[in-house]
């Protein structure tokens, strides 16, 4: 008898019961994620889609990606609020989308495993809504555009799940998981705060979303577990909330564009003050 058939004889057989032929246990599953992507792919259809219609492949103009939905404080903040939605689905360049989509499919896996279709979809994009508040606050004269706050956000959203859901996973890997995740939003914000033209403030605000929606998801681990969606939904609600108060904060305050220099500086003087309305600040800005 040679290794093939001996091999062949020690399969695990199941024999249904009155039925004579053995059955072979069907294979598992490939792991498949369906939000993912289906981002990757809304992504790269609508940067085909601008190239097609003829925006540069390496570097599209402002008034090109403005026309496709970026970012832009002047349209965003005088009313065409669905810009802070459009322009996480908007990338400036080849360069760009690849290194987003690359980051997108590597976190969003695990992102979507952790946190389930239901509620991996809402953290991305609140986070890239969050990105795209902290940027208006900070870049009033340049549009932006990408994927990249939505991204930090599900980072951020991962490493607080990992810190405090005490999930069913080996400590090791968990560890390794979080080490891995605290590494690249480092490396990313001190690499974005040092290469001129990258929006940090999107990077910073998005991953700060993800940080608290990952918290507040995590502590719904102490209701009953009847009541845990509820809690959780709950939480992404809140969170929507506080990014809508904001942004109507910022409408109300914003004068038309000025220095981001000349804002902080404004900012500073009106804290020692005792100033704390943001219209306030806007005005000494635009005074200077």
């Amino acid at each position: 008898m040679n290794g093939t058939e001996y091999t062949r004889q020690r399969q695990p057989e199941i024999i249904p019961p009155g039925q004579e032929i053995p059955v072979q246990p069907a294979p598992p599953a490939r792991p498949r994620f369906p939000i993912t992507t289906g981002l990757v792919a809304v992504n790269i259809a609508v940067f085909l889609v601008m190239v097609f219609t003829g925006v540069s492949v390496a570097d599209p103009t402002p008034r090109d990606i403005v026309r496709w939905g970026a970012n832009y404080a002047p349209f965003t903040l005088g009313g065409q609020s669905w810009r802070l939605i459009t322009a996480v689905f908007l990338h400036i360049g080849i360069i760009h989308i690849l290194a987003n989509m690359w980051a997108l499919w590597n976190l969003g896996a695990l992102a979507e495993m952790i946190f389930g279709r239901k509620f991996y979809l809402p953290v991305y994009l609140l986070a890239g809504i969050a990105g795209n508040i902290a940027s208006l606050a900070i870049h009033h004269n340049s549009p932006g555009a990408g994927a990249s706050g939505a991204i930090f956000g599900i980072a951020g959203a991962m490493i607080s799940v990992l810190k405090f859901a005490h999930l069913p996973a080996p400590r090791n890997a968990m560890r390794g998981t979080l080490r891995s995740l605290l590494w690249f939003a480092v490396f990313n914000l001190l690499f974005g705060q040092a290469v001129p033209g990258i929006d940090n403030a999107a990077h910073l605000g998005g991953f700060i979303c993800g940080l608290v929606l990952g918290a507040l998801l995590s502590w719904a681990r102490y209701v009953g577990e009847g009541s845990r969606p509820l809690v959780r939904w709950a939480s992404i609600a809140l969170v929507a909330l506080l990014l809508f108060a904001g942004f109507v904060s910022l409408k109300r305050a914003y004068r038309g564009p000025v220095s981001s220099f000349v804002l902080l500086i404004s900012i500073a003087r009106s804290l020692v003050a005792g100033h704390w309305s943001l219209a306030q600040v806007f005005d000494q800005a635009k005074s200077q």
